[in-house]
């Protein structure tokens, strides 16, 4: 199985969040695992290693778990996550019309 959660990204997360420590980096490849997930789940599936705005909901939603703030997020990035979930939408759907182009 492929590890989402990069070495990179646990770093941007820190870098972001002023996290200059790694006593806590278990705990945050966990939660940020459980944004991914979470972000997947309402949103479709990507990769957060090149897609700026997913990898942004999972830091956002992980940034709130960490600070016991969780119930807020859905309330305060249900627009971010709607349009997310469009954009991927669109993009599944040109891959498609490609498959069945290259199909024919």
């Amino acid at each position: 199985m492929v590890e989402i959660i990069t070495p990179e990204l646990l770093t941007e997360f820190k870098a972001r969040n002023r996290i200059s420590h790694s006593s806590e980096d278990e705990a945050i490849i966990k939660a940020l695992r459980k944004s991914y997930l979470a972000i997947c789940s309402k949103c479709g599936i990507f990769n957060p290693s090149t897609d700026e705005q997913g990898a942004e909901l999972v830091f956002e939603r992980t940034r709130y778990v960490l600070n016991d703030a969780l119930e807020y997020f859905d309330r305060n990035f249900s627009h971010e996550m709607l349009d997310f979930s469009l954009e991927l939408e669109v993009k599944r759907r040109e891959a498609e019309e490609e498959t069945a182009d290259e199909t024919f």
